[in-house]
């Protein structure tokens, strides 16, 4: 720095004491542990605040149209940056408690003000479900919003058995779809689960050209895991 403009001297290094406190804050604000997405995100920040700091004070050198040129595009690129943030991370949403091994329809009902509302843990929303697949709370189904605005969430998957719980690496998800009866608040997510191996042959045998339309049109599916002599 001071190489590009002897004006800077010790200061510079004193700016970028400063300005690098916040940048450290930030990086453990985005991943406590470290992790490749914050350190791109904290890398990319410091090299830019070097930059910044450059630009500083050529900026009280330039005349004012190329203030206004230097201003816009500044602006452009935070704007753009906010977002990436925005998207990459996200918040805690929902952490699912299945049954060992669970393969077959999750029915959670949303809004129903005759369950109680979902418990909490470690910021996450908890949903256990049982072997009949059917969860009914009086929580909203979209939590995280703020002033109006979806914020992203990350769910997590987990078995559970006598033995305890565990992460569900086997999982894997397949399709799923929302409903809601017409005057009605409570709304219905239905999603179905599998496990790796079997997601395939789940599919073509439970789900592939099975509706389930009652008289109102609406398409609820058999919830629950699924017996090996189940048909279409």
């Amino acid at each position: 720095m001071s190489q590009i403009d002897p004006e800077y001297g010790i200061s510079g290094f004193f700016y970028l004491t400063i300005t690098g406190l916040p940048l450290s804050v930030f990086g453990w604000d985005i991943h406590p542990n470290g992790g490749v997405t914050s350190l791109l995100i904290v890398g990319t920040l410091g090299l830019l605040q070097w930059v910044f700091i450059i630009l500083f004070v050529k900026v009280l050198k330039m005349n004012k149209f190329n203030k206004i040129i230097l201003g816009s595009t500044l602006l452009l690129f935070v704007s753009f940056f906010s977002l990436f943030i925005y998207g990459t991370s996200p918040e805690k949403g929902i952490r699912y408690l299945l049954p060992e091994k669970y393969r077959g329809w999750v029915c959670i009902t949303y809004n129903d003000e005759n369950f109680p509302p979902l418990k909490e843990e470690e910021g996450f929303r908890i949903i256990k479900i049982p072997p009949s697949g059917i969860v009914k709370t009086s929580s909203p189904m979209g939590s995280h919003t703020k002033e109006g605005y979806y914020i992203p969430t990350y769910d997590e998957y987990y078995y559970y058995s006598d033995n305890g719980t565990r992460k569900a690496e086997e999982i894997e998800l397949g399709g799923g779809y929302t409903s809601r009866r017409e005057g009605k608040k409570e709304i219905t997510s239905y999603f179905w689960i599998s496990t790796k191996g079997n997601a395939k042959h789940d599919y073509e045998q439970y789900i592939k050209d099975v509706p389930n339309m009652d008289d109102n049109g609406i398409i609820e599916p058999g919830c629950g895991q699924w017996t090996k002599d189940e048909r279409k």
